[in-house]
């Protein structure tokens, strides 16, 4: 491992807390085994997205379910960059366990 990736290492482990994991987009029909580090699933049941899934950012590794369906509440809804960066509104905030609260923009999450 060469300097820069020992620097990015060391700066990535002490400020998790406060940047969080940055999310890449995956899309599937259908998934069970819960959702994978660092990914957002997409998960649509014929030609629209109905379910995004993905793990809490805090690390108490619980699986989020955000609902995109527009006649159910509540709903959020998602934007993709030209870069495949994803943004979610509004924001995510967990009212049982660890309690988070944040935003994801571009793929990052932001802490509120």
């Amino acid at each position: 491992m060469n300097l820069k990736e020992k620097i990015y290492k060391w700066l990535d482990g002490r400020y998790k807390e406060i940047i969080g994991p940055r999310y890449s987009i995956v899309y599937v029909r259908e998934w069970k085994n819960g959702a994978p580090p660092k990914k957002i699933l997409i998960m649509q049941d014929g030609n629209y997205p109905d379910t995004l899934l993905f793990k809490c950012p805090c690390g108490c590794k619980q699986d989020i379910y955000l609902n995109l369906l527009t006649d159910t509440r509540p709903c959020w809804s998602f934007f993709l960059s030209k870069r495949k960066k994803i943004t979610i509104t509004p924001s995510i905030w967990r009212k049982v366990g660890c309690r988070s609260h944040f935003f994801i923009r571009k793929g990052k999450v932001k802490w509120v």
